[in-house]
Parts: structure tokens; sequence; C-alpha cells
């Protein structure tokens, strides 16, 4: 996963980037809920 997404991550310590894409696996997951939830 050396893929340059132009936030930095790959200038960054291995555990915070992994620290980063968990985060941003929960704030998509969560989204995804309050998107279902609101459309009922």
């Amino acid at each position: 996963m050396s893929r340059l997404d132009g936030t930095g991550a790959e200038k960054r310590l291995p555990q915070e980037t992994h620290t980063d894409k968990a985060l941003q696996l929960q704030c998509l997951l969560l989204l995804s809920e309050v998107y279902r939830w609101r459309r009922k």
C-alpha cells in the first residue's frame, strides 16, 4: 500500500498511517449507517 494520496501519510510512521486508515474506515462505516438510517 505505497499509494501516494497526497496527504503526506507516506512520510509518517507506519503505525500512524495504520491508525489513519482505521479511522477513515470507521468514519465511512458510520456515514453509511447514518445514510441508510435517514433514507428509511
